[in-house]
C-alpha cells in the first residue's frame, strides 16, 4: 500500500521517528530534553494564544507535555515539577479563552475546599523544613487536577480531536521507550531479585516509569482498535502496544501495568455495548488477538527474566516464597493517614504535615511520600479533603448520566482512580486522565469523517 507523503499516517511515522531520534540523541547529549522540554513548553503557549484555544489546543498541548514528564524528569531536566507547572497555565489560558458552564463551579468549589489545609500548614509544618516547597510539592497535583477539570467539565471534543489527545499522550513516550532501551543494561545482567528495578526504568522511579507506560500502552491500544484507518497505522499501533506493555513490564512495578489492564478492559467492554450486533463477532476476535499478543509478550518478558516476572506477580521473592504485603507497604501507609484523619477529622493535620508525623509515628528514618492521595487528601486537609473527594468521585457518574457519549470516560477515570492509589500524584497524568473523563466525546456515525491529521489545529 503506498501512502501519500503528507498522508496523516505518514506525519504520524515521522513525529514517531522524529521522538525515537531524541530518545537516542538523549542518552548521549542529555541537554537535548532540556532545550526540547523548554521549547515544547513555549511553542505549546505561542500555539494557544495564537489560535485563542478556538479547538481546545490546551488539551493537546497539556496532553504533550504529560506524556513528557518522566521522560523528562529521568534525563535530568531543572525543574522536576515543570510539567505540573506549565499545564496548569495552559488550561487558566483555556478558562480566559473558552470560559466554563456554571456546572463546573463544583471544581471551583473543590479548589476553595484546599485551601484551608494549605493554611493550617502554614502554621503547623516545622519551620526546619522549606515550607514553600513541600506544599508546593504536594499541592501542584490536586490544584491542576482541578483547574483540568474546571476546564473540561461538559465540554465537546470530536471523535478526531481525541485521537490527536491520545497521540500527544503517546508520542512523547516513544522517545522514552527508545531512552530506556539503550541506556539499560541486558535483562540477564540485572534481574536478581523480585523488586521493582530501576535499571531497567531508564536509572529513574520504576513506579512513575511504569505508570507511564501503563497509560502509553492504553493510548496505543485505544489508537491500534478505533483509530487505524490502514493495515500500516494498525502494525505501527499494534506494535507499539506490545513493546510498551513489555518495558513496562520488565520495570517489575506491578501498579502500572494492572491499571493498563484494566482500563483496556474496561474500554473493550464500552465499545462492544455500543457496537451493532453484527460488529461484535470481529471486536471479540480482536479481543482474541489482543489476548494472543498479551500471552506472547508475558512468555518473552518470562523467559528474559529467567521466571522472576512470574514471581514477582504472585507475590513471591526469588526463591518462590509469598512475601507478608502484597502492597509493599503501600497499606501500612494508607492505613496511618486514615488513623491521621480519624484523630484530626476537620482540618485534618495540614498540606505535607502528613509525610512528616506519618514517619515520626512509624518510627521511619527517612520521610516516605504517601502512595495514596485518596488517604492523604482525608489525613491532611480532614472533612474538607473528605467533601473535595466525593466530588471527584461522583460528578463523573452525574456527567455521565447527562451526557453518556464518551467512549473513554470510564477509562480515563479508572486510570485517576486506581493511579492515584499506588502512586499518588507523583506524575500529573492522573490529573489529566481526570479531566478527560468529564468531556463529552460525541460517538461518530456511518457518515462521520474519523480520520485525523496529527499536525493541524
Amino acid at each position: 500500500m503506498t501512502i501519500s507523503l503528507f498522508s496523516p499516517a505518514q506525519r504520524y511515522f515521522w513525529l514517531l521517528l522524529f521522538h525515537a531520534l531524541l530518545g537516542w540523541g538523549s542518552v548521549y547529549w542529555p541537554f537535548l530534553t532540556t532545550i526540547w522540554g523548554f521549547l515544547a513548553a513555549i511553542v505549546g503557549l505561542v500555539w494557544i494564544v495564537t489560535q485563542k484555544n478556538d479547538h481546545h489546543q490546551v488539551i493537546i498541548a497539556g496532553a504533550y507535555l504529560t506524556g513528557s514528564e518522566v521522560f523528562l524528569r529521568m534525563t535530568g531536566f531543572p525543574s522536576h515539577e515543570f510539567v505540573k507547572y506549565v499545564v496548569i497555565i495552559y488550561f487558566v489560558f483555556g478558562l480566559f479563552y473558552n470560559g466554563f458552564s456554571k456546572n463546573a463551579l463544583i471544581y471551583g468549589v473543590y479548589l476553595l475546599l484546599l485551601v484551608p489545609g494549605i493554611i493550617w500548614a502554614t502554621q503547623v509544618l516545622d519551620l526546619t523544613l522549606n515550607v514553600r516547597k513541600s506544599i508546593l510539592f504536594n499541592m501542584t497535583g490536586p490544584v491542576g487536577l482541578g483547574v483540568i477539570a474546571w476546564y473540561c467539565y461538559q465540554k465537546t471534543i470530536s471523535w478526531a480531536r481525541f485521537q490527536q489527545v491520545l497521540m500527544a499522550l503517546s508520542i512523547p513516550m516513544v522517545a522514552c521507550l527508545v531512552y530506556v532501551a539503550i541506556y539499560s543494561p541486558t535483562v540477564q545482567e540485572v534481574v536478581t531479585g523480585t523488586n521493582s528495578n530501576n535499571m531497567l526504568s531508564g536509572g529513574y522511579g520504576p513506579n512513575q516509569v511504569a505508570t507511564l507506560m501503563g497509560l502509553t500502552a492504553f493510548c496505543f491500544f485505544a489508537q491500534w482498535l478505533l483509530y487505524s484507518s490502514n493495515r500500516w497505522l494498525w502494525l505501527i499501533n499494534g506494535g507499539l502496544f506490545c513493546y510498551t506493555i513489555y518495558r513496562g513490564l520488565i520495570t517489575f512495578s506491578r501498579g502500572g501495568i494492572y491499571t493498563a489492564l484494566i482500563v483496556i478492559a474496561v474500554l473493550l467492554v464500552v465499545t462492544y455495548r455500543y457496537l451493532p450486533t453484527t460488529k461484535r463477532f470481529v471486536l471479540a476476535f480482536f479481543a482474541g488477538l489482543v489476548g494472543f499478543c498479551a500471552l506472547a509478550v508475558w512468555s518473552y518478558s518470562s523467559l528474559q527474566t529467567a521466571g522472576m516476572l512470574d514471581k514477582r506477580y504472585a507475590n513471591q521473592d526469588s526463591l518462590g516464597r509469598e512475601k507478608s504485603d502484597l502492597t509493599t507497604g503501600r497499606w501500612e501507609l494508607a492505613s496511618e493517614e486514615i488513623n491521621l484523619f480519624l484523630e484530626n477529622p476537620f482540618l485534618g493535620v495540614g498540606a505535607a504535615k502528613g509525610t512528616q508525623l506519618r514517619s515520626e509515628r512509624m518510627g521511619l528514618q527517612e520521610t516516605v511520600a504517601s502512595h495514596n492521595e485518596c488517604t492523604r487528601l482525608l489525613a491532611e486537609h480532614g472533612l474538607f479533603g473528605l467533601i473535595d473527594l466525593v466530588i471527584l468521585l461522583v460528578i463523573p457518574m452525574l456527567v455521565q448520566r447527562r451526557n453518556p457519549a464518551n467512549l473513554f470516560r470510564w477509562s480515563c477515570f479508572l486510570f485517576w482512580l486506581l493511579s492515584v492509589n499506588h502512586s499518588a500524584m507523583r506524575t500529573f497524568s492522573p490529573a489529566f486522565m481526570y479531566g478527560l473523563s468529564v468531556l463529552i466525546l460525541p460517538i461518530p456515525t456511518k457518515n462521520s469523517d474519523t480520520k485525523v491529521d496529527p499536525l493541524t489545529s
